[in-house]
C-alpha cells in the first residue's frame, strides 16, 4: 500500500461526528502531512479505502493532490466515489473522460458539496444522497 505522500484530502471531504466535523471542513486533528490522532482515529477514518493508496485501476498513478480529486470505495453504495478537491474544484474534469469510461463499467459517483452525480451509465440507477 502507498503512503499518503502529504495528502490530507480525506481529512476534509468526510463528516466525522466524533469531532463534530461537517463534510468539506478541515479536521481539527489534521496536520500538514497527516493526523495527530492517527492511532486512535474514528471508525469513519479507519474504514476509508483510498484507491490511490490501494494502487487500484488507474487511480494508483493519480495522487489526489495532483489529480484534483480523492477516489475511494464506498462500502454502503458499492460505488467508486470521486470527491473533488475543494481548493481546485474543477481540476478533476481533466480526468472526466477516463472517469466516465470507468463509470460505464462500474458505479462511479461524483460527490459534490450540494449533490452527487453518476459518471457513466452504471451508477445512474442509484438514488444519491
Amino acid at each position: 500500500m502507498k503512503l499518503c505522500a502529504g495528502c490530507t484530502l480525506c481529512c476534509t471531504v468526510f463528516a466525522i461526528p466524533e469531532f463534530a466535523k461537517s463534510r468539506w471542513e478541515r479536521c481539527p486533528h489534521q496536520l500538514p502531512d497527516g493526523c495527530d490522532c492517527y492511532a486512535t482515529r474514528p471508525e469513519r477514518c479507519r474504514i476509508f479505502s483510498c484507491l490511490y493508496q490501494q494502487n487500484l485501476l488507474f487511480f494508483g498513478k493519480l495522487p489526489p493532490k495532483t489529480a484534483g480529486f480523492l477516489a475511494g470505495y464506498n462500502v454502503s453504495t458499492k460505488s467508486i466515489d470521486i470527491h473533488p478537491d475543494p481548493t481546485c474544484p474543477d481540476k478533476w474534469q481533466k480526468h472526466k473522460k477516463k472517469l466516465v469510461k470507468l463509470g460505464n463499467q462500474f458505479p462511479v459517483v461524483l460527490v459534490l458539496r450540494d449533490r452527487a452525480e453518476a459518471l457513466g451509465t452504471v451508477a445512474q440507477r442509484f438514488t444519491f444522497r
